[in-house]
């Protein structure tokens, strides 16, 4: 459960910092290498600078509760048993593609 831990906390600092450089360097036209790049955000300029504005916050966001599931974990009763790292590791899956989902579903709604 450590090593997991250790992945948790990781891959939330990274997608914390991710968020944050996005924000502060966000890819000011349509391109292939650098931003949010799915079919829908790519479909026009406004999409592109919604998506971009969204995903930001949104890995910002999944970062912070990334390193939070990493702080509670070791509080939670029974944390080396084999029961709580189905859903622990559910929840950590969730957390990673829910930026995703989340700047889908608002590009859905908005174009």
């Amino acid at each position: 459960m450590d090593k997991l831990l250790t992945i948790v906390y990781i891959t939330g600092i990274f997608y914390f910092v991710l968020g944050w450089f996005f924000k502060m360097r966000p890819p000011k036209g349509i391109n292939p290498r650098y931003g949010y790049r799915t079919k829908r955000a790519k479909s026009s300029q406004q999409a592109w600078d919604f998506a971009q504005e969204y995903s930001t916050s949104a890995l910002k966001w999944a970062g912070l509760g990334l390193i939070a599931l990493g702080l509670v974990a070791p509080y939670l009763p029974g944390v080396g048993a084999s029961q709580l790292a189905i859903p622990f590791v559910g929840l950590f899956v969730l957390l990673i593609i829910a930026p995703i989902v989340g700047t889908e579903i608002a590009l859905r709604k908005r174009f």
